[in-house]
Parts: C-alpha cells; sequence; structure tokens
C-alpha cells in the first residue's frame, strides 16, 4: 500500500504542501516498519527501490535522511543492490551520482572546507563542519555526552551515503565526472576520517582532565595523529 501511495501520487515532493509531505512521509515510514526479509520479494517486485530514489532525487532536504536510511535498511538484502544500480533519474542520472550529489549539498550546508571542485582545503579537519570548528572542548560535555564526532554521524547524510555506496562496492561503480571522483574518493575514506575525529576528542578529553598518557601511549597517540595527517594528504595529492 505504502509503495502505491508513493506510485500514484507522482512523487511531486517539492511542490506538494505540508499535507503531501505528511503522506509521504508516514509511507515511507510505513515501508521502513513493515518491510521485512519474508516480504521484500513482493515489494521489489512491485518497483519499490527505484520508487524510493524517485523520490530521494525530488524530495527536499529535510525529507532525504528518512528516505536514504529506508533505502540503506533495504539493502541490508542483497537483492535490492541490482535495483539501485540500475535506477536511473533525471537527465539518466544514476544512484551513484545522486548520492555523491547529495554528499556535495550536505557538506554545503554544513559549511565543510572544500574548494570548487571539492577538494578539502583543511587537511586538519576533513569532515569537520562550522559548528564542529567553532565548537569548544568541555570535559564535562566530553565526559556525559556524545560528541560532536559522533552525533554528526546520525545529524546528517553522509554515513548513510558511504555506507550504501560500500554496499554496492567501490570498485563496482559506473564511470563518473572528474568532480564526482574527487568526491567519491573523499566519501571512500570517509570512515578512516570518522575514526581520526573521534581519536582527536579523546586526546582533548584526556588534556582536558588533565590526564598523562604513560610513555607507550604517548607514542601510540602520536602515531595515530601522524597517520591521520598522512591519509588526508594522501588523498589530496591524487587531485593537486
Amino acid at each position: 500500500i505504502s509503495c502505491w501511495i508513493l506510485q500514484s501520487s507522482g512523487i511531486n515532493a517539492e511542490y506538494g504542501g505540508l499535507g503531501y509531505h505528511k503522506l509521504l512521509l508516514s509511507a515511507v515510514n510505513a515501508i521502513w516498519c513493515c518491510v521485512s526479509f519474508m516480504n521484500q520479494d513482493l515489494f521489489l517486485e512491485r518497483g519499490g527501490v527505484p520508487t524510493l530514489l524517485d523520490l530521494l532525487e525530488k524530495c527536499p532536504p529535510s525529507m532525504q535522511n528518512l528516505v536514504l536510511g529506508a533505502l540503506l535498511d533495504l539493502t541490508e538484502d542483497p537483492r535490492a543492490l541490482p535495483h539501485v544500480v540500475t535506477w536511473r533519474g533525471k537527465a539518466q542520472k544514476t544512484a551513484v551520482s545522486l548520492l555523491i550529489e547529495l554528499w556535495r549539498l550536505e557538506e554545503q550546508a554544513m559549511g565543510v572546507k572544500r574548494d570548487a571542485n571539492n577538494i578539502m582545503l583543511d587537511t586538519a579537519t576533513p569532515l569537520q563542519g562550522i559548528e564542529q570548528q567553532l565548537s569548544e572542548v568541555s570535559a564535562h560535555a566530553l565526559s556525559s555526552t556524545p560528541t560532536l564526532a559522533i552525533l554528526d554521524v546520525a545529524d546528517n547524510m553522509r554515513a548513510k551515503i558511504y555506507a550504501m555506496l560500500y554496499r554496492i562496492g567501490f570498485d563496482k561503480l559506473p564511470p563518473i565526472s572528474t568532480k564526482d571522483q574527487i568526491t567519491l574518493t573523499l566519501i571512500e575514506n570517509y570512515l578512516d576520517f570518522k575514526v581520526g575525529e573521534v581519536w582527536e576528542e579523546i586526546i582533548a578529553e584526556l588534556m582536558m582532565d588533565n590526564v598523562t598518557p604513560i610513555k607507550s601511549d604517548r607514542e601510540a597517540l602520536k602515531s595515530i595523529k601522524t597517520i591521520i595527517a598522512a591519509k588526508s594528504e594522501a588523498v589530496n595529492a591524487i587531485w593537486c
């Protein structure tokens, strides 16, 4: 029923009113909650995955995270992946190109430092937006609440985009433009960069708590920072 609602509504989410958006959100939520491995065959046969991709391409940014989350859960079943790979949107856009475009738009909204070709301008903070860059380290916040590096995973679509492309296979993607290839290099290294962010916050927490690591731990932390910096520089060197 939810798939039928999405298909029959024409998916004009960009122009629909509040009631229309509520209907689409309810339909996507129903798909997320009700479609399981047992009944996914029927959902796939009825064109459910292409319909969700159509919605992802056309819906406003406020809905994209939910739609992408539903798609990501569906692709836990490998049978859904061919439907993603063969999808074509406006101007024959592939799902891979759509995901890369959404990554760029997400980073623009976050204020991540990139040049006109989407090459990193700050290799020390390859993923951080304005909010993270301006935040002050607080020992109390770090010990009692999730840090910004962790909250960032849920607050935007980048982790979901990385996971979707990982499932498709970074070595199995269709031909893409040079600009998309540059962005794809960032996406492919997202997990390494995110782990680096978490380690930076761990180091900051130790400093705020006046904890001095033993010599072996200090050397390990220094090696981690060196490896993270080298990774960012290596990614930039591919295109610079």
